[in-house]
């Protein structure tokens, strides 16, 4: 429906972060549960600029123009970008499972 853009980025949020959220808002995290929850967040807000930025670009192309040798540059810094932080947010991810399996 028309909620897909909104969910666009949620589609790679795992379970941990999710979980994680919610202790968060019951106030049940512990401080290194919590900063591991930040960093996931942080990922996650990148790939959210990374990614919207090159939807911007491609709008444009779409749009019937043809896009410039730096703004193809840029989608292709930004894609690259994104592949990198994808594998940070996997680590910090699972760093972040682990530390909501270990109680305290």
């Amino acid at each position: 429906g028309d909620d897909a853009e909104e969910v666009d980025s949620g589609d790679d949020i795992g379970d941990a972060v999710a979980e994680a959220r919610a202790m968060k808002e019951a106030g049940t995290l512990n401080e290194k549960q919590d900063k591991a929850l930040e960093k996931c967040e942080k990922h996650l807000g990148r790939l959210h600029n990374l990614r919207d930025e090159v939807k911007k670009i491609r709008a444009k192309e779409d749009g019937g123009a043809e896009l410039t040798q730096g703004q193809q540059a840029q989608i292709d810094k930004n894609e690259a970008r994104v592949k990198e932080i994808e594998v940070q947010m996997l680590e910090a991810e699972e760093g972040l499972a682990e530390l909501l399996n270990v109680k305290g």
